[in-house]
C-alpha cells in the first residue's frame, strides 16, 4: 500500500492585532515615513512595533555626548496610533506565504 502524505492546513490568516499575530510580522520590510524599514521587535506594552530603517544610519552619541558610531535609525510605533492604511498593509504582508513586502 502506498503511503499518503498528510494534509497540512495553511496557517490561519492574520485578521486581528494580537501579540501572537504581531510577532508574525518580525522581519517584514515596511515603508515608514517614506523610508524602507524592517520590523525587528514587538513590545507587549502598548503593544508597539520597533522598526529599523535600512537605508540610512544615524550617528549615536556615547555617554558623554560625543559622536561615537553610526547605527540604524530605530522607531517605536504604538500599534493603536498607526493609521488604518498602514495596518492594512501589515495584515496583508503577514498573510503572504513568503513573508515579503
Amino acid at each position: 500500500m502506498d503511503e499518503v502524505a498528510p494534509i497540512v492546513p495553511d496557517p490561519p490568516a492574520m485578521t486581528s492585532l494580537t501579540i501572537e499575530n504581531l510577532r508574525r510580522l518580525l522581519g517584514i520590510e515596511v515603508e515608514y515615513l517614506g523610508r524602507r524599514c524592517r520590523i525587528v521587535e514587538v513590545l507587549e506594552e502598548g503593544p508597539q512595533l520597533v522598526v529599523q530603517c535600512l537605508d540610512q544610519r544615524a550617528i549615536q552619541a556615547n555617554q558623554y555626548g560625543d559622536a561615537s558610531r553610526r547605527v540604524p535609525e530605530t522607531h517605536t510605533l504604538p500599534v493603536t496610533e498607526l493609521d488604518a492604511d498602514f495596518l492594512d498593509r501589515l495584515l496583508k504582508a503577514a498573510n503572504r506565504p513568503d513573508g515579503d513586502d
